[in-house]
């Protein structure tokens, strides 16, 4: 199974959707700005997790620093999570992450094309 473009316009859409009009959006996780290019895609349950890789919930932007050199600096990711959307939401991610995933090649190149679209909705950045 070949998950590359989708994991490739997913990490674009996750981005780019709650950036301002030049572009420029929050990491999650230590509240630095930066354009959604420079960014990355932090995944919270780490993307092996086929249950929650393409899952909004899971998904924020993060600054490299944050994401890669403090590997996804996660006490603060917990928080954010909690913060926004209640302490259930870290039983609920971690109950789906060890949820067996099956997606058809079919089902991955439909999620493809669902995310270039929200791309294309974007007005900025």
């Amino acid at each position: 199974m070949n998950y590359s473009k989708l994991d490739k316009v997913f990490s674009e859409w996750m981005r780019r959707k709650d950036a301002d009009e030049n572009g420029m959006v929050k990491c999650v996780t230590c509240d630095a700005w930066e354009h959604w290019k420079d960014m990355d895609a932090g995944h919270f349950i780490p993307r092996g997790h086929l249950m929650t890789r393409w899952y909004d919930f899971n998904v924020y932007p993060q600054c490299i620093y944050c994401n890669r050199i403090l590997d996804g600096n996660l006490e603060a990711y917990e928080e954010f999570l909690a913060e926004k959307y209640g302490p259930d939401i870290l039983d609920e991610l971690w109950m789906l992450s060890r949820t067996e995933a099956h997606f058809t090649q079919a089902e991955i190149d439909e999620l493809v094309i669902y995310y270039k679209d929200k791309i294309k909705n974007i007005n900025h950045g």
